[in-house]
């Protein structure tokens, strides 16, 4: 052992303990989470320090990995996704004693710009429902710009989990696809297992939509999947994720709007309710979120509207106690 280092790890190069990492995450993790970590060891991390042995890895050789990385034209985005990659290899190292320390930790990643949060206006989304009437994308972007879901919980969504008469519906599913297809897995986090009160308009098309969806089964016969989904293809397969976005996309382009995707449905729902009054509290545990600092941050471009109500609320109680000394 010198300076608390294993012997084996002597040998070990970080592309070793990287793919090492790999398998041992492959349980772990979703597959759509391992394809990312696999992608970014392969472009970024083991070209640049692949070679170098576990040993003699130090800050400074990480740090020039990331300056190398952003002068060559890779998003700063990318970079700190190196970053939290490479951190958590490493300290799976420290944990299996191949290293005293994570040399991860005296690195700073670039910081990556904010993504702008894009809600659609009334008359974007009035035009873009006007040109999904009737068809699967309709129930999805419902789902989305009324109850905040993300697009594979919408795409999971089993009628078993919907309450009609309650006016709810339960969250515990999330289609995901990569390299083997389209799995169903958990929520993004703990806190995603949540319960939504259904709005009414979004009931009314609900209870609409599985009036067709049953004639719909019939229709096809024996050969129709019931898998239960709320939004499924004619013969009741899940829809794929990918497929859905590009044809809000194109739905959303047919009407005039370019800058806009599917996700901006669930920040519409939210920015709505925000700006209606409602409180962060409510809005963070509706969409998932497990903070309500996390809604405020996300979504900070709607504080000063609430500022605004706030100080209008707090002048007209502070009038009437002027007025009343």
């Amino acid at each position: 052992m010198r300076l608390g280092i294993l012997a084996d790890s002597g040998k070990t190069t970080v592309a070793g303990l990287v793919q090492t990492w790999l398998e041992h995450q492959r349980s772990r993790v979703t597959g759509r989470t391992l394809e990312r970590y696999e992608t970014v060891a392969r472009k970024y991390i083991n070209p640049s320090l692949g070679g170098v042995r576990l040993a003699d890895l130090r800050p400074r050789a990480i740090q020039g990995f990331y300056s190398r990385s952003l002068s060559s034209a890779v998003s700063a985005h990318i970079v700190r996704y190196c970053h939290v990659t490479l951190h958590a290899c490493l300290r799976y190292a420290v944990r299996l004693q191949m290293l005293p320390r994570n040399p991860c930790d005296a690195c700073e990643p670039p910081k990556a710009p904010k993504a702008k949060v894009r809600s659609l206006t009334d008359a974007e989304l009035s035009a873009v429902l006007g040109r999904a009437k009737n068809t699967v994308l309709e129930m999805a972007i419902y789902l989305a710009a009324t109850c905040g879901l993300r697009r594979g919980e919408a795409l999971a969504l089993r009628w078993a989990a919907v309450d009609l008469e309650a006016g709810l519906l339960r969250v515990r599913e999330s289609l995901e696809k990569s390299r083997p297809g389209l799995t169903f897995k958990g929520p993004k986090t703990e806190k995603s297992r949540r319960t939504i009160r259904i709005p009414a308009t979004t009931l009314a098309l609900l209870r609409r939509h599985r009036t067709s969806q049953v004639s719909q089964r019939l229709a096809v016969g024996p050969a129709y999947r019931d898998l239960d989904l709320v939004i499924a293809r004619s013969d009741g397969s899940p829809v794929d994720p990918a497929w859905l976005s590009k044809e809000f996309t194109k739905v959303a382009r047919s009407a005039g709007i370019t800058d806009i995707h599917y996700h901006c449905l669930r920040h519409t729902a939210a920015t709505t309710m925000l700006r209606l009054n409602v409180h962060p509290k409510v809005v963070g545990e509706m969409l998932g979120h497990s903070t309500t600092a996390l809604t405020l941050d996300t979504y900070s471009h709607v504080t000063p509207v609430l500022q605004d109500d706030a100080a209008r609320r707090l002048d007209e109680v502070f009038s009437t106690i002027v007025k009343g000394a």
